[in-house]
């Protein structure tokens, strides 16, 4: 990566509006609406404005180095939600064994603790509306007849001013229902034991209406939102299938993209293109163990008309390069990448990221320096 261009920018009116919804909480590059920026998670939340290319540590001390108590980050595990100027976020505290939620004021820097779980018990799925947040947690209840711990997955809401929860709906055993996103007065849902999309009112999420009676893969990635429209993949007896449809049930459409992550399951909605990563993997054998790095294409479908390009084509400053996970915004690319030795080895703390060009096939590295 020693041969990377300088900063420029070409604008675009192409919109980045996808929203990553699975585990929204653990994703490590993310596109923020609310700032127009990217969000790139290293030991802390940057955000990247691609406009200017100035990235900005959210730890405001310039003297931190992030691993002590004293910075608001400390013990971030992976990913960053934002929502009306504050940062919400969990850290690991292994000397107490807990979970620990936090709301971070970025005007203030007020920091707070909305709850702690143990580990092993971690809150799962939440995101955060106005004055309240929404997950669910595991409960577990003693039975004295049957001498049993009753395990239950409940659906949570937390007041953030009083930090109050309430219960809103439970079920026993395996969780069959996964918190994905909210409109208005809607939630939307993936049923765990048979795949299907769900809606529900906030106020009875217990009244579900299957919008989509097929089974839509649980895997990371799999499912995004860019404004009505929920992006998932379909998973039939031929393989998986790039699906869409309106969180009202209408205006289900499958997109006839070749072969589509049969290997590899990274896409990425804007407002004009689906952007995905070619099928075939680098299969690259050394000393017996054989390692894969991510194919060297990106492609896009149009659409409207349904058209295939070339979106971005690897050269061989990217060789020894692996692309773990990517977002579009404009006429750019952005990729979290790790860097493998010359014998296809992964590199320890090698991670960084990286900016492809589109228009002119630039290739950018974004300096931490």
């Amino acid at each position: 990566l020693d041969q990377y261009n300088e900063f420029s920018y070409v604008s675009s009116d192409d919109a980045a509006s996808a929203e990553a919804l699975d585990e929204i909480c653990g994703s490590r590059l993310q596109y923020s609406e609310e700032y127009d920026s990217i969000i790139m998670i290293m030991d802390i939340p940057y955000l990247y404005n691609d406009k200017t290319g100035n990235l900005g540590s959210l730890c405001t001390d310039p003297l931190c180095f992030h691993n002590t108590a004293d910075c608001p980050y400390h013990g971030l595990i992976s990913g960053v939600v934002f929502a009306n100027q504050k940062a919400y976020f969990n850290a690991l505290e292994p000397a107490e064994g807990m979970y620990v939620y936090y709301e971070l004021d970025l005007k203030s820097g007020r920091k707070r603790e909305l709850r702690r779980r143990p580990m092993g018990a971690q809150v799962l799925s939440q995101y955060f509306d106005h004055d309240y947040a929404y997950y669910y947690d595991i409960i577990e209840e003693d039975d004295p007849i049957q001498k049993t711990v009753n395990r239950y997955y409940t659906f949570m809401r937390q007041n953030l001013k009083t930090l109050e929860t309430e219960e809103l709906s439970r079920t026993e055993g395996y969780i069959d229902t996964i918190i994905r996103h909210r409109f208005g007065d809607t939630v939307l849902f993936r049923r765990q034991a048979d795949g299907n999309l769900l809606t529900a009112s906030i106020n009875d999420p217990t009244a579900q209406t299957v919008i989509y009676d097929g089974f839509v893969s649980s895997k990371n990635n799999s499912m995004q939102i860019e404004g009505d429209t929920v992006f998932f993949l379909e998973l039939t007896d031929t393989g998986a299938v790039l699906s869409s449809i309106c969180y009202n049930g209408t205006g289900y459409r499958s997109y006839p993209i070749p072969e589509l992550f049969d290997k590899i399951q990274s896409y990425y909605v804007t407002e004009k293109y689906i952007y995905y990563m070619g099928n075939e993997p680098v299969d690259m054998p050394s000393g017996g163990v054989t390692s894969f790095l991510c194919p060297r294409t990106i492609w896009r479908m149009n659409r409207e008309t349904e058209e295939i390009t070339l979106a971005y084509e690897m050269d061989e400053r990217l060789n020894l390069v692996d692309i773990e996970q990517f977002v579009v915004k404009g006429n750019y690319i952005y990729a979290k990448y790790v860097l493998f030795t010359e014998d296809y080895q992964a590199i320890d703390d090698s991670e960084g990221y990286l900016r492809l060009g589109i228009a002119d096939g630039s290739i950018y590295l974004i300096n931490w320096e």
